[in-house]
């Protein structure tokens, strides 16, 4: 009985810590600047089990590339979104839980 209430214990610590990590992704490809082609910039959205995690903004122009990292928790932006963040967060929220 022992043995069985160490397994219990280990799969309970086991699942508590997963809620920990990212498993919700959404990403969204676009053109970032007028004039360029490729959709080279995109937007990701990486959130845990508790819809906590981040939004990196990758935005590819031709003098350089500029990278934005925006805080999220509980499927909410602590600040101001583009249209291609909110999308990549909608996407996050709406995937499948592995």
């Amino acid at each position: 009985k022992k043995s069985n209430r160490a397994v219990e214990k280990a799969v309970a610590e086991v699942l508590r810590e997963q809620k920990k990590c990212y498993k919700k992704i959404g990403i969204v490809r676009y053109d970032a600047f007028q004039g360029l082609a490729g959709k080279l910039s995109f937007a990701l959205g990486m959130l845990d089990g508790m819809d906590n995690g981040y939004l990196l903004n990758c935005m590819h122009g031709n003098d350089g590339c500029y990278v934005y990292l925006k805080e999220g928790l509980h499927g909410e932006a602590l600040v101001a979104l583009s249209s291609e963040e909110r999308k990549a967060l909608e996407e996050a929220l709406n995937c499948e839980k592995v």
